[in-house]
């Protein structure tokens, strides 16, 4: 059994990654921006017979991850999975997608606040996490690489986590985990 936490776990792919790593008998902590509005990870949780559990966490501020790691570190002693799934489309207030709009009418602030929940949130929260993820001797992280030609959106965070686990699979990863 391992002990994982996911990010951005209310829905979409972060709510099925956390379905089947329960179905598979993991012990989970998923966490969400807005936990009261969650209501299918609530019943998904509350249906795993205590191997699971939802925690507030917004990865793009510091305060609250540091909030959610000394929460998680309550619950295990080591961490062996991490799943950075967090991520937006669009700064609030904006288009649905940054790509929605005419490039002439982006605002600089809505690509960085972009940025800053789905490149910054990973590595925040990596470190928090980073003494637990140490604990587990070998742990595993699916986070995306920042380059790789993809926008940063949650849909490309999953495509190029998946690309990135299958291609560094076995091989140290040059100094990136916190074990190394």
């Amino acid at each position: 059994m391992r002990r994982v936490v996911v990010t951005g776990a209310n829905r979409g792919l972060g709510l099925e990654f956390t379905r089947q790593l329960l179905a598979a008998g993991d012990e989970v902590v998923a966490s969400t921006r807005q936990p009261k509005t969650a209501d299918e990870l609530d019943k998904l949780v509350s249906t795993s017979g205590g191997r699971g559990t939802v925690v507030r966490l917004d990865v793009g501020d510091p305060a609250e991850v540091a909030a959610a790691a000394r929460h998680i570190g309550e619950r295990f002693d080591a961490v062996d999975l991490l799943v950075n799934n967090a991520g937006i489309w669009a700064a609030p207030g904006e288009a649905d997608r940054l790509s929605a709009g005419k490039l002439a009418e982006l605002r600089p602030e809505a690509v960085l606040e972009v940025l800053r929940i789905n490149a910054v949130g990973p590595i925040l929260v990596t470190q928090a996490l980073a003494p637990l993820l140490a604990a587990a001797g070998r742990s595993e992280r699916l986070t995306p690489p920042l380059s790789g030609g993809y926008p940063p959106s949650p849909g490309a965070t999953v495509v190029t986590s998946r690309r990135g686990s299958v291609r560094w699979r076995g091989r140290r990863r040059g100094g990136t985990s916190p074990t190394a």
